[in-house]
């Protein structure tokens, strides 16, 4: 079964249980965004400066798929369809449409925008935008704003990356950062020039606290190796850079619709619905944890590996949960996402560790159950991005303190 039938599968029992009269409230509403998640390709966007490289990595990104030269558009988008069409829109709304891939846009007044309709199956799963920055900084923040708003994954496009490119990106929200790569698109003519090791140590600390990654590649050799596969051209992929980048982000879109997936599950056990068999774990998902099978007999030192683990939990629990309770209320979208995003990763480290300990001490294996339906439960708040997620979030892991400060008492 292919990624988009899984995904297709899981979305078709999601909205037969949500038809069901008995599910109502929070998990109605939880279920109906899931729904519209799953359903919605992760857009992977290229972002950067005029004569950046970035229609070169979408080609390179979906070979066999040509992406026209346009000129004039800010943004072309690249959507499945059942039958090509390109469409040229301003604010949102159609404005011509032709059957076919078409170079030529008609006459339009003002700023527009082109979306590529093709019968690519892997554009159900994600679709591509380019979108092109103009020079004049004036008139950047309006496509930053959308870049931010609508992508999954953003990678900047760039030949140098100096400073004025790096005040554009600092200023990009957090969760943005969080899946953007930095791709180098010139990187033989800088290793031409015996520029590209200086300028990738130049640049380790910015990358390093601003990107998911930085990749150097070299695109027109990618994209020859990538059209004519052969033993030579292989050799010719790794070492362009273009292998490296391309599996970058198609783990991260497979990590990204297997959070969905789990999501789904999630929702589906806490309405007492089994999932069904045919929607498995997408390539590269992590599998969640199984319970440890606790001894027959605790090994001697098996209470001092509880303390540590209780103790442990309780630190990581305890540091900023209270502080950011405080000051939960009237956040942003942004600031709702990391409080929900470091609650979950707190949380998860906390299971690790309680998980570590509880194949020695029976005693902690509810606690880490309690554990691992909070992570469940943490995994479905971050669907509402909401005031009242991100309270609940940091309530559930306060009320996770109480349960360990319980057990470390007993």
């Amino acid at each position: 079964m292919t990624t988009a039938q899984t995904i297709d599968h899981l979305s078709r029992q999601l909205e037969d249980v949500l038809d069901h009269e008995e599910v109502s409230g929070r998990y109605k509403t939880l279920g109906a965004q899931l729904l519209s998640q799953l359903r919605k390709p992760i857009q992977i966007s290229f972002v950067g400066l005029p004569g950046s490289g970035k229609t070169g990595l979408i080609n390179m990104m979906l070979n066999g798929v040509c992406v026209p030269s346009f000129d004039g558009p800010e943004v072309v988008e690249l959507v499945y369809g059942p039958e090509s069409a390109t469409c040229f829109m301003q604010d949102e709304e159609t404005v011509h449409r032709e059957a076919g891939v078409v170079e030529t846009a008609p006459d339009m007044d003002g700023p527009y925008r082109v979306r590529l309709e093709i019968p690519d199956e892997r554009l159900l799963v994600q679709s591509f935008a380019e979108i092109r920055l103009p020079e004049a900084e004036t008139k950047q923040q309006a496509l930053l704003d959308y870049a931010a708003r609508s992508s999954t994954i953003l990678i900047w496009c760039s030949e140098l990356f100096e400073e004025a490119e790096q005040a554009i990106w600092s200023d990009l929200p957090e969760h943005i950062k969080d899946h953007g790569f930095l791709a180098l698109t010139m990187a033989d003519r800088q290793m031409m020039k015996g520029r590209l090791t200086d300028r990738i140590a130049e640049l380790e600390e910015f990358v390093s606290e601003e990107f998911f990654g930085l990749y150097p590649i070299a695109t027109l050799q990618a994209i020859s190796a990538r059209s004519e596969p052969n033993a030579q051209k292989s050799d010719m992929w790794k070492l362009s850079g273009g292998e490296a980048l391309y599996d970058a982000i198609t783990r991260q879109v497979s990590l990204g619709r297997g959070e969905d997936v789990d999501r789904v599950k999630v929702l589906l056990e806490q309405l007492d619905v089994e999932p069904e068999q045919a929607a498995v774990p997408l390539a590269g998902t992590p599998v969640a944890k199984s319970m440890p099978k606790p001894t027959d007999k605790a090994p001697p030192d098996a209470a001092l590996n509880k303390r540590d683990a209780l103790q442990k939990s309780l630190i990581r629990l305890t540091k900023g949960a209270e502080d950011m309770l405080q000051d939960v209320s009237g956040l942003e979208e942004g600031d709702c996402n990391e409080v929900l995003e470091s609650c979950l990763e707190t949380v998860r480290d906390m299971s690790d560790m309680l998980s570590e300990a509880a194949g020695n001490d029976p005693s902690l294996s509810e606690l880490l159950e309690e554990a691992q339906e909070g992570e469940n439960m943490l995994l479905l708040f971050q669907l509402e991005k909401d005031e009242d997620a991100a309270a609940d979030a940091v309530t559930l892991m306060l009320q996770l303190k109480k349960e360990i400060t319980a057990h470390a008492q007993a």
